[in-house]
């Protein structure tokens, strides 16, 4: 742990916005408070990152990474041939990348959350569902359970996992229309929804997550458990 502080310290990745949700602001960076807030309740220090700091500054500083919910993951990164919603700008992709890449050698503890848990999945190898309610039969509605609570679904632990334990299900929200089709080989699906959408994936030190903790009713327990790995 950082010699700096007796908590551990837990970089996040904002969301970039290249003056399209916000055309006054021009190029931003937006993270909702609830990532920091969630990791102060349960004794970590909140750290936002942005790719002016070096990446073995981040390193250096940080205990552990959270890489934050965003657009959809380029499409040819995973190689699609045709973009069909609004993609995060690659300046964050390639950015975030280097930080997955120097967080995994120097072994610290990454959580991946919607989108993040796509890009951990694709930089290693995986790939995409483009679009769920095209794709997979009989899909649940997973694109709006943070503003609709009646549209939460349960999730299926198959493994441990941050808290939870095989067997267990818990209800939760989620805002996303693409998920993880093929799991990389290091990894495994870690929890699925009752349609059979990975919710959930991990690897050695390394998690993702589908849906938004920091959202429902399981944010102290995945973010006490990913802050503790991290001291």
């Amino acid at each position: 742990m950082s010699s700096k502080t007796t908590t551990p310290v837990i970089g996040i990745t904002p969301h970039f916005d290249n003056g399209v949700k916000l055309p006054k602001a021009g190029r931003s960076m937006i993270l909702r408070r609830e990532y920091t807030e969630a990791i102060a309740a349960v004794g970590g220090t909140p750290l936002v990152l942005n790719p002016s700091m070096s990446v073995e500054i981040a390193l250096s500083l940080c205990d552990g990474l959270v890489l934050s919910g965003g657009e959809d993951v380029p499409a040819h990164l995973y190689g699609a041939t045709q973009t069909l919603y609004l993609e995060e700008p690659l300046e964050r992709v390639e950015w975030e990348t280097k930080l997955i890449r120097a967080f995994r050698h120097a072994k610290k503890p990454i959580l991946g959350v919607c989108y993040g848990m796509q890009l951990l999945a694709v930089v290693n190898g995986g790939a995409l569902h483009q679009d769920i309610d095209t794709e997979i039969p009989d899909v649940l509605v997973h694109h709006n359970a943070v503003t609709n609570a009646s549209m939460k679904h349960m999730v299926t632990f198959s493994d441990d996992f941050l808290g939870f334990t095989a067997g267990q299900q818990v209800e939760v929200a989620s805002r996303h229309h693409q998920a993880v089709a093929l799991v990389p080989g290091e990894f495994h699906v870690a929890a699925k929804a009752p349609d059979g959408v990975i919710e959930a994936i991990r690897g050695d030190r390394v998690y993702g997550i589908q849906w938004h903790p920091e959202s429902d009713e399981t944010a102290m327990r995945i973010y006490r458990s990913f802050v503790k790995l991290c001291e």
